[in-house]
């Protein structure tokens, strides 16, 4: 059994959680908000995915996945979160060091560097949530404390639980 920080990041995302815990944290995403903050966010995520194609149009060989697959849904869901534009492909950096930690043939270096990676976006995460609380957005870390303070439970925890899911676009 793997006990690396970026080995534990990634057995604690939503798709890999099961019941009652991945319904308690789907919960906490979904809600009255998410439908409304998406509805009011399709010009800009409609932006995102045209910003995506425009890069790699005209190219007759390109990586697909780095150019398109990985940043349409990583950008939405950083938009989606809140998390600033010039911070986007930082954090996407950080989660694909953090992915590498499923591998079963991980070399040594790369699981310290997926664990440097999982600090490094918890880190990040926390902070910008404590700034959410202190100046909240319309956004889904805003919302995720605006709905545990309601219940008197702000919990760092289960945000910081589902940050890798979400900033890989669910991958």
């Amino acid at each position: 059994m793997r006990t690396a920080r970026s080995w534990q990041s990634v057995a604690n995302i939503l798709v890999f959680m099961n019941p009652p815990q991945h319904t308690r944290c789907r919960r906490l995403s979904d809600g009255p908000s998410l439908p409304r903050t998406v509805a009011a966010s399709r010009s800009e995520i409609e932006g995102l995915a045209d910003e995506a194609i425009a890069q790699v149009s005209g190219e007759m060989e390109f990586d697909f996945h780095q150019m398109v697959s990985r940043r349409i849904p990583g950008n939405t869901i950083c938009h989606l979160m809140g998390i600033p534009t010039d911070d986007r492909e930082m954090l996407l950096g950080l989660t694909d060091e953090i992915s590498d930690a499923v591998s079963p043939s991980i070399s040594d270096d790369a699981l310290h560097r997926a664990d440097q990676a999982a600090e490094a976006l918890s880190t990040y995460i926390i902070d910008l949530a404590d700034r959410r609380r202190v100046e909240p957005r319309d956004d889904l870390i805003s919302a995720l404390y605006r709905r545990r303070i309601r219940r008197g439970k702000a919990q760092l925890r289960r945000i910081r639980r589902n940050h890798t899911y979400a900033d890989r676009g669910g991958h």
